[in-house]
Parts: C-alpha cells; sequence; structure tokens
C-alpha cells in the first residue's frame, strides 16, 4: 500500500510540473563527461609516477637506498614529495567523483584508493623502465611546451644541500678518492670512506669508475657514508 501511495503522489507531483523528468540524454552525457574526468585524472596519475620513477633513476636517487639508515632518510628528505603530495590529491578527487555519482557506492573507499595507487604505481613503474619514452622527452626538453618543459628540465635536480654528487674517479689510494662531478666537471672533490664499511668501501674501484656518493661535505671533502659503483651513461 505504501508502495502505491509513493507512486501516486509521484505521478501527481509531476502532473503538477513540481518534478521534472530527466531525459535519458543528460545522463548519457554525465557517464561520458564522468568516463573522460576520470580517464584524464588516471592518465595524470600514472605519468606523474612515471616521472618520479625517472626523477629518481636519473638523479642516482635510488643508490641511496643500499647506504643503509643515512642512505635511507636522505632517500626520503631528497624524494619529490610536491609531485606525490598532487597524485594524491589526483586521487582523492577521483574517489570524490566517483561517490558522487554514487558509483563509489559500488565498492570501499580503501579498495578504491589502494586499486588507483597500485595501477598508477606498477604502471608508472614499467613506463619508465621498460620504454624509452621518458629518455627521449628529457633530450628534447627544449622543444617540450610548458609545464613538460619546465617539468623535464628539473628532472635531474641537484640536491639543496651538498654531500651527494654522481662521480667520475680520478684517482684511488687507500680509503680517499678524489673524483670530479659528472654534472659540474670543474667541481673536484676528495671523498674519505670509512675503514670498516659496508656501504663506503673502495674494494672494487678503479679510476675512470662513475660512482654514486652521499656523505657530509665540507670545503670539497666529502665524509661519505656510501658509495656505490655505476654503469657509465651520457
Amino acid at each position: 500500500m505504501n508502495n502505491y501511495n509513493l507512486r501516486d503522489k509521484i505521478l501527481s507531483e509531476i502532473r503538477a510540473g513540481r518534478v521534472h523528468m530527466t531525459p535519458r540524454a543528460v545522463y548519457a552525457l554525465q557517464i561520458v563527461a564522468l568516463a573522460a574526468i576520470v580517464g584524464a585524472i588516471l592518465t595524470t596519475t600514472v605519468f606523474i609516477v612515471n616521472f618520479i620513477f625517472f626523477s629518481i633513476r636519473i638523479s642516482s636517487y635510488e643508490s641511496l637506498l643500499w647506504f643503509g639508515p643515512n642512505g635511507f632518510l636522505t632517500f626520503l628528505y631528497l624524494f619529490p614529495w610536491p609531485l606525490a603530495i598532487a597524485d594524491g590529491a589526483l586521487v582523492v578527487l577521483l574517489q570524490w567523483l566517483l561517490r558522487k555519482f554514487r558509483f563509489g557506492y559500488l565498492l570501499p573507499v580503501l579498495y578504491i584508493v589502494a586499486a588507483v595507487i597500485l595501477g598508477a604505481g606498477v604502471l608508472g613503474f614499467i613506463l619508465d623502465r621498460a620504454t624509452t619514452v621518458n629518455d627521449r622527452l628529457f633530450e628534447g626538453r627544449e622543444r617540450l611546451p610548458p609545464p613538460l618543459h619546465q617539468l623535464y628540465d628539473g628532472a635531474r635536480h641537484l640536491p639543496p644541500e651538498q654531500g651527494v654528487c654522481r662521480c667520475e674517479i680520478l684517482s684511488v689510494k687507500e680509503n680517499v678518492l678524489v673524483a670530479k662531478d659528472t654534472h659540474n666537471t670543474a667541481r673536484i672533490l676528495t671523498i674519505v670512506l670509512p675503514h670498516a664499511s659496508q656501504y663506503a668501501t673502495t674494494s672494487g674501484l678503479h679510476a675512470g669508475d662513475i660512482v654514486f656518493v652521499a656523505g657530509r661535505e665540507k670545503d670539497g671533502l666529502i665524509e661519505a657514508f656510501g658509495v656505490r659503483r655505476e654503469p657509465p651513461r651520457d
């Protein structure tokens, strides 16, 4: 009886002109617009994650993860947090849109967020490591339109403080390296390694090797807490 009363009430409201039926075309357009916005957000999210991986790779900051607790803390300090925060804001916006259009109620919020973060992470990593898209964009960054030009121009960013560098070894003597910064060849550094450290040793190092060094610098001398040899690259 209640269902019939509710139906009669709705029909009477429609006949009185107080309630208007929305054409199906409007719903179709809303779904198309939602799909386009969601697609744009997902694409942007994957691109940002992919660029974060690229920036870490081209700056050699992933080597910090091999340097123990000091290296891990330095990695967190140098991590491109503004990009990660922007990506997180997009994920929140996506979740809000899905809930706004009632699609989000079909799945718990945490499932949506976890799926987007995991999917963007996997796709972003694959896009950076399995393709040369980022490297080509970086090489031709002068021809890119803004903001891509500014983004890729700052991909290989220098640390905000000294003590971290990608260097070419000039000489090795006991626990001391003399090296030049590959990003600034006029910068010649003396690198002192601890006498007993699994993260910083001259074992296997020779003049001409490319190494990533992290430590504390003063007046051109770095007291290193981590050294890792890298394959040479352009």
